[in-house]
């Protein structure tokens, strides 16, 4: 099930959220809250500190984390725009923006923005300015401790969020949520589920501990411990615990109360002037909004929404429905009954900013912008690849020593026929051959036979390519040689010689000078045919000598010559007519016919299976 971790940093406070599920049912893992000191020499290592305690507390997961940064670290205006198209106010943002900021400079801030209303093509837009300085502090301290935040949002749309998943809220038309901290309040106004306000007040529940250490002249810590001890006493008690500053003023008897009594009345009242303020500083938030129609409640949140009567109080001086934002309401969760007010009080944004990762952005912001955008998704990976890329390296070095062991024998196979093929190359064509037996045919200049005896010898090559290199060089050599010795074709209008099929050998002569007597011989045959007038005819299974030719011939069955057809017998012996008149140096013996077939293929042609023609050179 998907799980994430919200983080909310308030003042000097680190609140973590676990959740896991889904907005529709989601439960609450864990939760945990710390404390660290204003800015100052350590403050980089307490914020650290906090941040490990915060989350250890939570037990709350290092992956998939949504950082909430706070308001009041952040310059909010409301500014109109000549655009209504999202993707053009996101390229005129930042100039539209920098005249509206004057307290820093607009490279100083990561600027996001929230469109509230359109008047014809003009925008009015609620922009946020988060100053980076604020952003690389917390980033770096949360690197220390192992996490990377997913995107950087604001503690504002974790609390509406928040108020997106709660039923009775989100049917609500129009509310205010007040988060009221430790140091301060922040005000939301939310209206047809759209949020429409945001502010935040240097207020909250600190400000009594505040005010009562200098009425008191105790220290801070002190102040704040009798003030909790005192606000939780009144907690559980039915009467009316707010005073009035001129009610204790004027009491005639107040000298005679006791320091517990006394100490007790002034926390009561600095209790009704933090309320009395945050009920102006509420009409002063939605005043801009303009309502044609009054508030329907306003929600509490925040450790401040558990003083005595809070809700009483402020909805008599509202005149408007007071409730606490129960969260932890649709959650599951196994808290006790003690930590679970707590728990309700404070993890509102932390559950919200949970929320962006398991499906709910309502505001869609994002903080991680220029040199903080998010770029180490990878980097999440890296241990599970390098695992699986270790892995895949142990079976690759499996199967190869594997497939080497089966694969040596044929090698060394390969190996010894291309040595033996190199042997029997150097035999043929090594160059101290060259000028003796048969080589003194070959056409080759002595530097090209050089070469290529080298390149057949080279051992640097793997065998198969010797192979291949011997194999091209004893075609290219036979080539050759046929072409030095016409061996390819006797005429232009011969078919080619069906020698050359599958199986068929040729003749070869112990001496390669018997066969130019031969194919002077052959020639004369040739231009015998040419006399009579059959033009398509071929000659194969040749074996010439200089005193005998005997070959294969094909001709046609009958041929039209002079205007007379002609049957093959007829043209045998107009063929030997023609042979009679050979050179003087030559005399026409015989021509001895030995049997014929029709051709298989082309039955107008005729196939003499072997002639032989002898000749004798006259005595001289």
């Amino acid at each position: 099930m998907a799980r994430a971790t919200g983080v909310q940093v308030t003042g000097n406070t680190i609140r973590v959220v676990d959740v896991e599920g889904t907005p529709k049912k989601y439960k609450v893992r864990g939760f945990g809250e710390a404390s660290f000191e204003a800015p100052g020499v350590d403050s980089d290592a307490t914020l650290v500190k906090a941040l490990r305690d915060a989350f250890k507390s939570a037990k709350a997961s290092k992956e998939h984390v949504i950082l909430g940064v706070p308001v009041r670290d952040c310059i909010i205006r409301e500014i109109t725009v000549p655009f209504t198209d999202p993707e053009q106010i996101k390229k005129v943002i930042k100039f539209e923006s920098e005249s509206h900021l004057h307290s820093c400079s607009i490279d100083e801030v990561v600027i996001c923005f929230l469109k509230v209303a359109e008047i014809g093509n003009r925008s009015t837009l609620i922009v946020i300015a988060a100053k980076k300085d604020k952003i690389r502090a917390i980033l770096a301290a949360l690197e220390k401790i192992g996490v990377d935040p997913l995107a950087v949002d604001l503690d504002a749309a974790g609390l509406f969020g928040a108020s997106k998943i709660i039923p009775e809220v989100a049917a609500t038309n129009s509310f205010v949520i007040c988060d009221i901290g430790y140091s301060s309040t922040m005000v939301t106004l939310i209206h047809e589920g759209e949020l429409r306000i945001i502010r935040s007040i240097r207020m909250g529940t600190e400000s009594i501990t505040s005010r009562v250490s200098m009425d008191l002249d105790i220290d801070r810590q002190e102040a704040h411990t009798r003030t909790q001890a005192i606000l939780q006493q009144d907690i559980t008690l039915d009467e009316d615990l707010m005073v009035r500053a001129s009610d204790i003023e004027d009491d005639d008897n107040e000298t005679a109360k006791s320091s517990v009594e006394l100490e007790r009345d002034i926390v009561r009242q600095r209790q009704a002037e933090l309320l009395s303020r945050l009920h102006q500083e509420i009409y002063r938030s939605i005043n801009p909004a303009k309502l044609e129609e009054p508030l329907d409640c306003i929600f509490l949140t925040g450790p401040g929404s558990s003083l005595p009567r809070i809700n009483s109080e402020l909805a008599e001086s509202m005149q408007v429905p007071v409730k606490t934002l129960d969260v932890m309401s649709e959650a599951d969760h196994k808290f006790s009954s003690t930590e679970l007010p707590t728990v309700n009080s404070a993890a509102a944004i932390g559950i919200g900013l949970s929320m962006k990762q398991l499906g709910l952005d309502p505001l869609s912001l994002d903080f991680r912008q220029e040199e903080f955008v998010f770029s180490k998704r990878f980097d999440r990976l890296k241990v599970p690849l390098f695992c699986l890329v270790l892995l895949l390296a142990a079976l690759n070095t499996f199967a190869f020593i594997l497939l080497e062991t089966i694969d040596r024998a044929e090698d060394a196979k390969l190996r010894r026929a291309a040595n033996a093929a190199a042997n029997i190359f150097k035999q043929v064509a090594s160059p101290k051959e060259i000028r003796t037996k048969q080589l003194r045919y070959v056409p080759y200049e002595t530097a090209e036979l050089k070469k290529l005896f080298k390149g057949a010898s080279a051992d640097s090559k793997e065998p198969f390519d010797r192979i291949t290199y011997i194999d091209r060089s004893l075609k290219k050599m036979h080539k050759k040689l046929r072409k030095a010795y016409s061996l390819g074709s006797t005429s232009s209008t011969r078919k080619r010689s069906k020698s050359k099929k599958k199986g068929k050998k040729r003749n070869v002569m112990d001496d390669p000078s018997d066969y130019k007597s031969g194919l002077d011989r052959l020639e004369t045959v040739v231009q015998c045919w040419k006399k009579v007038g059959v033009k398509e005819f071929s000659i194969d299974r040749m074996k010439a000598s200089p005193s005998k030719v005997e070959f294969g011939l094909t001709i046609p069955k009958e041929i039209e010559i002079d205007g007379k057809i002609l049957g093959f017998q007829e043209l045998i012996a107009k063929f030997q007519d023609n042979l009679e008149a050979l050179p003087k140096d030559v005399q026409y013996v015989d021509l001895d016919g030995r049997g014929y077939e029709t051709h298989k293929v082309k039955t107008d042609f005729v196939v003499y299976k072997t002639l032989i023609i002898n000749f004798e050179k006259e005595d001289t």
